[in-house]
């Protein structure tokens, strides 16, 4: 409890407010009640809760002191720290002695300094966030991917090269997707061509690294929130909370500024950072230091406030001048505190952190083991089906065969079209009668137009299979029957 003023002594503290403390710096600064600072059961500083003589002496002007307080107690300025209550004349000062503070310094320095295992999937379904890293105040730091009743969260990382931001994302990827809830699908396109998050080709729900293909893979991505957006317009939602059967969907994005200069790509994603939010699909954008003025392509200071306003994440940076022009909470941070040489050291902010938090992140060394160990990610896109409508007639090759369109309110995951599909799948093995074809050639041949989705020509080859007008030999392969 804070102590009552007596004169200049507290009723809990007998300890003196030395009295040119705030006098010289500050005439008619008053403060109205102290208490002491315990660490670990030690007396280690005091705070002091101090109003300024009038409007004038707000928290910024109190906290000009800085340095005649630390001398008036002997500690380093770094040891005084201000704590604004919100009224714009009051605020906590926070001044710890000499030895615990350097003593502080000692610890915090070994943490940051120290490598933090990866310590396994660490995802919390409940507040929807992840361990990101160990601070140098010894707690950890956490990146938001979803607020509870509040929508998903967008993470900007950015740092020079070498400095870890690669192998950090990769250990916070799999932190959020191989959680047993299951609650976070992986969707990854790595802009170095597999060089950084190779590992996940062939794990991931969707995985790309040329251009042209992500810009096809991200129309993809784009269907399944339009749907989604569908899905919260006949909930009479706000936002959707993540469940197994409409998790999160964490588009990945490594070396952006490889990206940003296709418009296709960069239209979805800025799609993504106005909308995704509330339909649980979150981007992490992750850039080079050099580039973060141009990481966000044609969509420029737009897309990047959506997606600064959620997680922001800051590594090494080979000179203060890189920062130039990275504005609003990213100005509150000073890059030479991140020790270069330290791979994963940081500065982090956002929703569990709103005052920038230094630490070092955690590190898997068997980041590629992990992932291959775990089961690839499927997932059920849905199809482009969003309002019922009444069923149109079979006609033509799906009316002989007795074929007729499923059709069905389409929630998130709609029904397979497989009427017009399978016809389609029958005219192209018609022209290549004898010939056999795997699932994968047809599914690529039928989707090159993006008139049927992979999930139909797979419906549509099963439902063939099943009236034995395809047949599957030994060897795996549809062949007309």
């Amino acid at each position: 409890m804070w102590g009552r003023r007596k004169g200049a002594v507290l009723e809990d503290d007998a300890e003196q407010v030395p009295a040119p403390m705030y006098r010289a710096p500050l005439p008619g600064s008053r403060v109205l009640a102290k208490r002491p600072v315990v660490w670990d059961g030690q007396r280690v500083g005091r705070e002091m809760l101090v109003q300024g003589a009038d409007a004038t002496q707000h928290a910024e002007i109190i906290a000009q002191a800085r340095s005649t307080i630390a001398a008036t107690w002997r500690t380093a300025p770094e040891a005084v720290t201000f704590h604004p209550l919100g009224d714009n004349l009051r605020v906590l000062v926070r001044i710890i002695d000499s030895e615990p503070w350097l003593r502080s310094q000692q610890q915090a320095r070994a943490r940051l300094h120290g490598v933090h295992l990866w310590r396994g999937p660490s995802l919390d379904p409940a507040a929807g966030c992840i361990d990101f890293s160990v601070t140098t105040t010894d707690t950890i730091g956490r990146l938001t991917i979803w607020k509870p009743e509040a929508g998903g969260t967008h993470t900007w990382g950015l740092g020079s090269t070498g400095a870890g931001k690669t192998e950090s994302f990769a250990a916070a990827l799999q932190s959020a997707v191989l959680h047993p809830s299951q609650l976070v699908v992986p969707i990854v396109f790595d802009g170095q061509f597999g060089a950084s998050l190779g590992e996940w080709e062939g794990k991931a729900a969707l995985y790309g690294e040329d251009p042209r293909d992500v810009e096809k893979k991200l129309l993809i991505v784009e269907r399944e929130m339009d749907q989604r957006v569908a899905l919260l317009k006949s909930q009479r939602a706000k936002v959707l909370d993540p469940t197994p059967d409409v998790p999160v969907l964490l588009v990945v994005v490594e070396e952006a500024p490889e990206y940003a200069g296709y418009s296709g790509i960069m239209r979805v994603i800025d799609r993504i950072g106005r909308l995704g939010r509330k339909v649980l699909v979150v981007v992490w954008w992750l850039t080079q230091m050099q580039q973060a003025s141009k990481a966000f392509g044609n969509a420029g200071s737009a897309l990047r406030g959506q997606i600064k306003a959620g997680n922001v994440v800051v590594f090494h940076a080979d000179s203060a001048a890189a920062m130039t022009g990275l504005d609003g909470a990213l100005g509150q941070i000073n890059p030479a505190l991140i020790p270069k040489g330290v791979g994963g050291a940081h500065f982090l902010f956002g929703p569990m952190h709103p005052s920038p938090v230094l630490g070092r992140a955690f590190f898997n060394p068997d980041s590629y083991d992990t992932v291959g160990d775990a089961d690839p990610f499927t997932f059920a896109w849905s199809e482009p089906v969003l309002e019922e409508a009444p069923a149109p007639a079979a006609s033509g090759l799906a009316a002989s065969l007795g074929l007729t369109p499923a059709v069905s309110p389409a929630p998130v995951h709609a029904p397979v079209e497989v009427d017009g599909c399978a016809a389609a799948v029958l005219a192209w093995f018609g022209g290549r009668r004898g010939v056999e074809a795997s699932t994968g050639q047809v599914v690529a041949a039928l989707t090159e137009d993006k008139q049927w989705s992979p999930r139909s020509v797979k419906g549509a080859l099963a439902l063939l299979g099943e009236r034995s007008v395809l047949a599957k030999p030994g060897h795996g392969k549809w062949v007309l029957s």
